[in-house]
């Protein structure tokens, strides 16, 4: 009986202060250098409570801890050893959270304790100080938008303590320097050069440097191969590429092809009148990718047949047609993915098809579609055509 009426003894708990440690491994344990708080530096909370009442903590009684910065929980921590709290003598507890301050500015720290003993006696306290989170000395690289892209394009790069002129600034991508465009002591614009790769991006200023501790992934678009290898003008072309971020512009020989359709590592080209034979060029802003073969025009007279256009293609891998607000496929075995997108490249439909035998007919609604041109992507296949009101 003496535990439970050690338990019922009324207690009352307050919080003295709030305190933030810059490291925990001493003994006693270092607090921040008065109420700054250095940048992206981790800290540890603690508290000093203070027993009011006749007893220490019971065995049956709860206790609990809750932190706060700018009125955001940040840890909620149930009871910790009070057996040296005696009555009216105060202790400092150290939590074993840690926390990292990111943004500069001053930062209201709170520290509340929530008490209920067996006995329904119960308090709560809450202690509260304000500290100031500065960034450290010298420069430092705190982000950079975005976080990927082609040689020649921008970056913005945030921090403190920057040069306050482009001049001022020595900016660097791996080892290899970029061209500082603009500069204030917070943000600077810069452009990537014509031989970056993929890489972290540092700032040196002032005599410091600061590196950042995310990679900026280059970009560097790439036409790996394409099918057919010669076709008609107007014929459709698809070019298997590797490191695409958005739609390029196509070129077949300096002709610039007006339908291009891209879908991830894949880009469909209508042959463009004016063609003919030679490289096939992606264009961006900033940079390009050229085919490493010569794609062949075929005039309109050559009746050949060692190469076929991707229109034909989808005709000899699969039956494909379109009945009004339905789309048929047969004449195929094995499981598909079929994909609809406009000539944009933007996807409409994705879906998973399993064709067992030759004679099987699958339709697919495509009654939601607007009224426009699609295509329609099943592989290597490829089917045009017109949804209409």
């Amino acid at each position: 009986m003496a535990t439970l009426s050690w338990g019922l003894q009324a207690q009352s708990f307050s919080v003295k202060k709030v305190y933030v440690y810059d490291d925990v491994t001493t003994t006693p344990p270092h607090q921040v250098s008065g109420d700054s708080i250095v940048l992206n530096d981790t800290m540890s909370f603690g508290i000093n409570l203070l027993n009011n009442g006749s007893q220490i903590l019971g065995p049956l009684d709860t206790a609990a801890f809750r932190f706060s910065v700018n009125g955001k929980v940040i840890g909620f921590f149930g009871k910790v050893d009070f057996g040296n709290l005696v009555p009216s003598i105060d202790g400092d507890f150290i939590l074993n959270e840690k926390y990292v301050f990111t943004k500069v500015g001053q930062v209201k720290i709170c520290a509340k304790i929530v008490h209920t003993s067996v006995g329904n006696n119960s308090n709560n306290d809450t202690a509260c100080k304000v500290y100031t989170v500065v960034p450290p000395a010298g420069v430092l690289l705190t982000s950079f938008t975005p976080n990927e892209g082609y040689r020649g394009s921008q970056i913005i790069l945030k921090g403190f303590r920057f040069g306050a002129t482009a001049a001022t600034n020595v900016v660097k991508i791996g080892t290899i320097a970029c061209t500082v465009d603009t500069a204030t002591a917070t943000r600077l614009v810069v452009t990537l050069p014509a031989t970056a790769v993929t890489g972290k991006l540092s700032v040196t200023a002032g005599g410091k440097t600061s590196t950042s501790s995310m990679v900026y992934n280059v970009r560097i678009p790439l036409i790996n191969s394409f099918s057919p290898d010669s076709a008609f003008i107007s014929d459709t072309i698809r070019l298997l590429c590797s490191e695409l971020l958005d739609r390029p512009t196509v070129r077949f020989n300096g002709a610039k092809a007006g339908v291009v359709i891209w879908s991830g590592d894949t880009v469909w080209a209508a042959v463009p009148v004016g063609s003919t034979t030679g490289k096939i060029k992606f264009e961006y802003p900033t940079t390009s990718a050229t085919s490493t073969k010569d794609f062949i025009v075929r005039a309109p007279k050559d009746t050949t047949d060692t190469t076929i256009s991707v229109t034909e293609i989808a005709k000899i891998e699969a039956k494909i047609w379109q009945n009004g607000n339905t789309l048929s496929i047969s004449e195929i075995v094995g499981d598909y993915d079929l994909k609809i997108v406009d000539l944009n490249g933007k996807s409409f439909l994705d879906q998973s098809l399993k064709m067992e035998n030759t004679n099987d007919v699958i339709e697919v609604d495509i009654s939601t579609l607007t009224p426009g041109v699609y295509i329609a992507i099943m592989d290597n296949a490829y089917f045009k055509f017109v949804k209409s009101e």
